[in-house]
């Protein structure tokens, strides 16, 4: 997995781990892109696939061990069919009204 973190100051940390994606493994991105996140202290919350309106994960940012009242909702998207080779390109279509209508923003975690 390849994965960042961000906070106040910019960028916290980096984690690369080559074998943690494979193409078919939605909910492992999902778990790992919340391990990262937890790895840095912030308190992540998973939304049941079954439920899926376009945010995989709700995120409170932490500092200091306390909360920031920062929160934002993160999909995460990966595998080969999203890779260009400029990057990545994920279609908005599905999610886009449905994320326009929430207000907290949506953060697109492409692995």
């Amino acid at each position: 997995m390849v994965g960042a973190v961000w906070g106040e100051g910019g960028l916290l940390g980096r984690d690369y781990d080559e074998g943690a994606c494979k193409p078919d493994d939605g909910a492992d991105r999902s778990h790992e892109t919340r391990a990262l996140l937890e790895r840095h202290g912030h308190i992540v919350q998973e939304v049941e696939g079954g439920s899926d309106f376009g945010e995989d994960l709700y995120v409170s940012f932490v500092r200091n061990g306390r909360r920031t009242g920062d929160l934002i909702a993160v999909q995460v998207k990966g595998g080969l069919s999203f890779r260009r080779a400029s990057g990545y390109a994920v279609s908005t279509k599905k999610h886009a009204d449905d994320w326009r209508i929430i207000n907290v923003p949506v953060v697109l975690c492409c692995l």
